[in-house]
């Protein structure tokens, strides 16, 4: 026994969380697979003549179809994003004034020194 319990915990929770959109990519497929079985086998009661039997399984088709499309949108909402450089933007197009030397900050001090300066130069 290698790892403690909460990091065993940590990982099987991580695993869970990485595999659970592919769930969805799959349940999704299955779903569509599904409509399509259910709407042949629906369409050929119907043309058999077994009306309410074939419109249950139209029914279904239906569910099935709705809950295969929302599987796959939401495994596609939940794909990581592209990572894509961004360029910087240069100073011709933002107007900017290149820096000529770079200046040390401003102490804090300063500008409360100056007042109390000015303050004492008037006394």
């Amino acid at each position: 026994m290698n790892k403690s319990l909460p990091v065993q915990i940590a990982s099987t929770v991580d695993a869970y969380l990485e595999n659970r959109y592919q769930q969805n990519m799959r349940s999704g497929i299955v779903n569509i697979l599904a409509f399509v079985a259910l709407l042949s086998v629906g369409l050929g009661h119907i043309y058999f003549g077994w009306t309410k039997l074939g419109a249950f399984m139209l029914a279904l088709s239906a569910f099935s179809f709705f809950f295969g499309v929302w599987d796959i949108w939401i495994y596609r909402r939940n794909l990581p994003p592209i990572a894509k450089p961004l360029a910087l933007p240069s100073d011709k197009q933002t107007n900017k004034l290149s820096a000529s030397e770079p200046q040390p900050p401003r102490s804090v001090v300063e500008p409360t020194t100056k007042k109390l300066e000015l303050e004492s130069n008037k006394r």
